[in-house]
C-alpha cells in the first residue's frame, strides 16, 4: 500500500523535525538544536525524544529547550535486547504532528535553510519523492563557507540524486540518515524502524525495504548538514558486530516482518 504515493490534497507548509537524544554531550547537543531553531523555515515543531539519558548535563541542555512553543520533549526508556535508536524513532515519529518529518542526529548540525529546501522539493515534485536525503560535509569550515575545495571532506560519491529500486541489492550507502526527511504516512506503513536485534543498520532496512515496496528516494545534490565524525558513533560501534552484516544480507534476500507501533 503506497499511502506516500496518493496524490497531493494540500501544499505541506509545515515540518516535524525528530531528534533522539541519548548521553549527547551538552556542548554537541546545544549547537545542534540551535541549528534547527536557526532555520529559514520557522513553521516546524521539534520533537526531542529523551532516550534514557542518564547524563546531567545532557537532562539540563534538554530543560534549557524545553518550554519553547515549538518543542516536545518526550521520555522513551531504554529496552534490554533492542536497538534503543529505533525504539526512540519510532516512538517519536507517532507524536510528530505532520506529514514530513526531518531526521536528526544530536551532535550534528544542519545548515540553515536545510528544512526549505527540502520542503521545496516535496512541494514541488511531491509525487515522485517519498524519502529525501541530501549531502552532508565532514567539515564544518565548508558548511559555513560553501566553499567545497576538498572534495574529501564531504560525501558526496555514491550518493545519486535518483535512486534506483534495485540499488540496495549492491550498495549499502545511497542516502544519508541525518539529512532524511520523509512521508510519515509511508514509515508508518512500512512498519517503521526495525528494533531486533540491537545491532544492526536500522536506516539501510528500513530504506531496502521502502524500495521493495515501490517507495521513491531521491537526494538533493546540495549539502545541507555537517556530520561530526569521531568514530565513536552507534554506526561505527554496531557495525563491528556480526548482526550488522546479518541484517543487511536479510534485507537483500527477504521482507521485514517489523512489530508495528501503531
Amino acid at each position: 500500500m503506497q499511502l506516500g504515493n496518493m496524490s497531493q490534497i494540500m501544499k505541506q507548509e509545515k515540518v516535524s523535525v525528530l531528534l533522539p537524544v541519548y548521553n549527547t554531550k551538552r556542548n554537541h547537543l546545544v549547537p545542534c538544536v540551535d541549528s534547527i531553531l536557526d532555520q529559514t523555515l520557522k513553521n516546524f515543531e521539534l520533537v526531542i525524544v529523551d532516550n534514557g539519558s542518564t547524563n546531567q548535563d545532557t537532562h539540563k541542555a534538554i530543560d534549557f529547550y524545553r518550554d519553547q512553543e515549538n518543542i516536545k520533549v518526550i521520555q522513551v526508556p531504554q529496552q534490554k535486547g533492542k536497538k534503543n535508536l529505533s525504539v526512540a524513532l519510532n516512538q517519536g515519529l507517532i507524536q510528530c504532528e505532520n506529514e514530513l518529518v526531518a531526521r536528526m542526529d544530536s551532535d550534528d548540525y544542519m545548515a540553515k535553510e536545510r528544512l526549505e529546501k527540502q520542503l521545496d522539493y516535496f512541494n514541488n515534485n511531491w509525487e515522485d519523492v517519498d524519502i529525501l536525503g541530501t549531502l552532508l560535509t565532514l567539515d564544518m569550515k565548508q558548511l559555513v563557507s560553501k566553499k567545497y575545495t576538498d572534495f574529501t571532506r564531504h560525501l558526496s560519491v555514491n550518493i545519486p540524486e535518483v535512486v534506483d529500486q534495485n540499488l540496495y541489492r549492491s550498495s549499502t550507502h545511497f542516502c544519508n540518515h541525518p539529512t532524511i526527511m520523509f512521508k510519515k504516512s509511508v514509515i508508518l506503513d512500512l512498519g517503521g524502524y526495525k528494533d531486533t536485534p540491537d545491532h544492526i543498520p536500522e536506516d539501510f532496512c528500513l530504506w531496502a525495504k521502502a524500495l521493495k515496496n515501490g517507495y521513491k528516494i531521491r537526494n538533493l545534490q546540495e549539502v545541507l548538514l555537517w556530520y561530526r565524525e569521531d568514530g565513536t558513533g552507534l554506526s561505527h560501534q554496531d557495525a563491528r558486530k556480526p548482526e550488522w552484516y546479518q541484517a543487511i544480507n536479510e534485507a537483500r534476500t527477504s521482507l521485514f516482518d517489523f512489530k508495528s507501533y501503531l
